[in-house]
This record gives C-alpha cells, sequence and structure tokens, in this order.
C-alpha cells in the first residue's frame, strides 16, 4: 500500500459531497483514469505538497488533510494523484507555510521553466533578499514573455502552470517536493 494525503471537510466529505469513513476502504469500479473525472479518487503524495497546492484545487481553509492508503496510483499531474482506491487511516495536522514560503516556493518552482532572462534577474534578487519591491516584482513580471513568471505571486497557479511545462509529470513532482521541503525547513 501507498501512504498518501486527502483534503475533507470537517463533516468527511469530499467532491460532491462524497462521504468518507476512517478505516473504510472505497473503490470505483469504472473503466478509465482520466484526472479530474468521476474514474478516479484524486490525493496529495506528500502532505507538504497537498498543503501548497490546497488553494488550487479547494476554497476556503476549513479543511482537514487526512494521511489515506491506495493501493496504487493511476495517473498524476505532477500535482495531485489518482487512484481507483482509498481507504482513509486518520486525521494529520495540516503543515504551516506562511506567505513568504509560498511566494518564495513558486518563485524557484517558476524559475524551473521560465527562460526569461529580466524575469530570472529579478527571481534571483528577490530569492536573496536584495530586492523585493512590488516595483521590481512588476517590471520583472510584464517583462516576461511566459505565463510562469508573472504566475509566481500566485503560487499554486505558477506551479500549475510549471507542472504543464514538464513532460515528465513525476520528475517535476519530485522537483516540487524537494522545493517545498527546502523551503520550510529554513
Amino acid at each position: 500500500m501507498i501512504t498518501a494525503y486527502k483534503f475533507l471537510t470537517p463533516k468527511m466529505t469530499s467532491h460532491n459531497d462524497f462521504k468518507w469513513e476512517i478505516g473504510e476502504t472505497y473503490t470505483i469500479d469504472r473503466p478509465g483514469n482520466e484526472m479530474c473525472s468521476r474514474d478516479v479518487f484524486h490525493c496529495y503524495n506528500h502532505p507538504l505538497l497537498a498543503e501548497f497546492i490546497m488553494p488550487l484545487h479547494l476554497s476556503g481553509n476549513e479543511y482537514v488533510l487526512y494521511k489515506i492508503e491506495v493501493p496504487e496510483f493511476v495517473n498524476n499531474d505532477g500535482l495531485k494523484f489518482a487512484s481507483k482506491s482509498q481507504k482513509v487511516i486518520e486525521k494529520v495536522e495540516r503543515p504551516d507555510i506562511s506567505r513568504e514560503q509560498r511566494v518564495e516556493i513558486a518563485i524557484r518552482i517558476a524559475k524551473l521553466v521560465c527562460k526569461n532572462k529580466k524575469w530570472n534577474e529579478w527571481a534571483v534578487k528577490w530569492l536573496s533578499g536584495e530586492d523585493r519591491s512590488k516595483e521590481s516584482a512588476d517590471s520583472a513580471a510584464d517583462s516576461a514573455a511566459d505565463s510562469a513568471a508573472y504566475s509566481a505571486s500566485a503560487s499554486a497557479s505558477a506551479s500549475a502552470y510549471a507542472s504543464e511545462s514538464f513532460v515528465d509529470k513525476e520528475e517535476f513532482n519530485t522537483k516540487m517536493i524537494e522545493i517545498i521541503e527546502m523551503v520550510c525547513k529554513k
């Protein structure tokens, strides 16, 4: 079994008010493994990734994070994973990622795919603490030819854009988790 993570409401429901119970295994028997469909259940392969990406997939902050078990992942987009069967094991504490950490993570992830020279120069200065002014950020975003740089201020959106730019979703997922762990350990 693979350990994964899932957000549920305080009433232990997910999309379309699907009700979950701790210790119960839920399985989707229909064919297919398309992401964001009724063919699969979604989850995350790391609690820090779940917390970082949560604003992209869910609105509000009342969600509870649970550790789950899945027999296998049948698909992933680099950010979230899909399985045909999931078992909720236990509630876990949500990691704390500050606003500044989210911005740093987003910039580091955008740097994986952004090739715009002016934006990258700004990013290096922001990451070093040399220049974090709004004017510099606006100027760098205006000069960027791709939306990854512009999206850096919208942390989860930058990650989604970067994920789309990677052919190897497993490689992207690994790099993203490494970045989040590094930033959160500071």
